[in-house]
């Protein structure tokens, strides 16, 4: 039984039932609505709440340099029209 149990079409049998069956309970309705609810506690803790708001701040900032350094060139080139 060890022997048949590690035959590499065996395995690949097993896992393809397993990625399957995953798949399928994580898209019935009771899982996903679980998932909201764990998902939404987890962002009203206070530490989470920090660290996504210190990630929200950066990426403004990054988006911001971005936009500044575009405008920048596009009025340089209007400049030298």
């Amino acid at each position: 039984m060890r022997e048949y149990s590690k035959r590499p079409n065996i395995i690949e049998k097993r896992l393809s039932k397993r990625k399957r069956y995953l798949k399928d309970y994580h898209l019935q309705p009771h899982v996903i609505e679980a998932k909201k609810e764990y998902i939404k506690a987890y962002n009203a803790r206070p530490d989470v709440k920090a660290k996504r708001h210190e990630w929200y701040l950066q990426k403004k900032i990054k988006d911001n340099d971005n936009l500044n350094a575009d405008n920048t060139e596009r009025f340089i080139e209007d400049a030298k029209k």
